[in-house]
């Protein structure tokens, strides 16, 4: 989880979940966190969808969920570097 200095900077209630995807180190560890943030927030996507007074929350679920595809592209990209590598080795 989060520090507790994080906590108090937290503006939306899955931005918690975001923060713990985007600080893991640990590959599994990171694609779990990743799924169940992506989840929360397109839920809460779903949710702000269907107002229209939250627009501040809104554009920060989009770009939460933009950061989640560019932490997934990078996994991908880094498991095909490494298995590139490992092919070349032998």
């Amino acid at each position: 989880m989060a520090g507790q200095s994080l906590r108090s900077h937290f503006r939306f209630p899955w931005e918690e979940l975001y923060v713990d995807a985007v600080l893991e180190t640990d590959s599994v560890r990171l694609q779990q966190l990743s799924k169940e943030a992506e989840e929360t927030i397109r839920g809460r996507l779903r949710v702000l969808s269907e107002r229209h007074d939250q627009e501040a929350e809104l554009r920060a679920v989009e770009n939460a969920l933009r950061g989640l595809e560019i932490l997934k592209w990078a996994q991908v990209n880094r498991s095909s570097d490494t298995m590139e590598r490992g092919s070349t080795i032998s």
